[in-house]
This record gives C-alpha cells, sequence and structure tokens, in this order.
C-alpha cells in the first residue's frame, strides 16, 4: 500500500512541475503576443504616415512643376 502512495506522490509532483512549466511558457507567449501586436500597431502606424507622406510628397511636386511651368511661361513672354 505504501508502495502506491509513493507512486501516486511522484506522479503528482511530476503533474505539478508540468503544470508549473506550461503555465511559465503560457506566460512567456502571452508576453511575445503583446510585442508582435505592439509591433503590428506600430506598423500600421508607420503605414499611414507613409502614406501621408507620399500624399504630401505629390502635393509638392505638383506645386513645384506648376511654378516650373509659370516661371517657364514668364521667361518665354519676356524673351
Amino acid at each position: 500500500m505504501m508502495h502506491l502512495l509513493d507512486e501516486l506522490e511522484k506522479e503528482i509532483v511530476s503533474a505539478k512541475e508540468t503544470i508549473e512549466l506550461l503555465q511559465m511558457e503560457a506566460g512567456e507567449l502571452r508576453a511575445e503576443s503583446a510585442q508582435v501586436n505592439d509591433l503590428q500597431q506600430k506598423n500600421s502606424q508607420l503605414a499611414a504616415e507613409n502614406q501621408q507622406l507620399k500624399e504630401n510628397q505629390a502635393k509638392w511636386e505638383q506645386r513645384l512643376a506648376s511654378l516650373m511651368r509659370h516661371f517657364k511661361d514668364a521667361e518665354q513672354v519676356g524673351a
């Protein structure tokens, strides 16, 4: 009978250790998941900022082209 209790105690200790390891792994995975979510959010923000900068660049290029045409027209009129 004592032998069975010893075996049961060993199984319980082993199960407890396994549970503790799995809890630690789950905590690590939650932390990694939070980091991934943060990076995805930052990536999304950077993509939106990049798009805005591209739109601003296109507007400035249009303005510059218009200004260059204006100077070219003024130069032709003055010539």
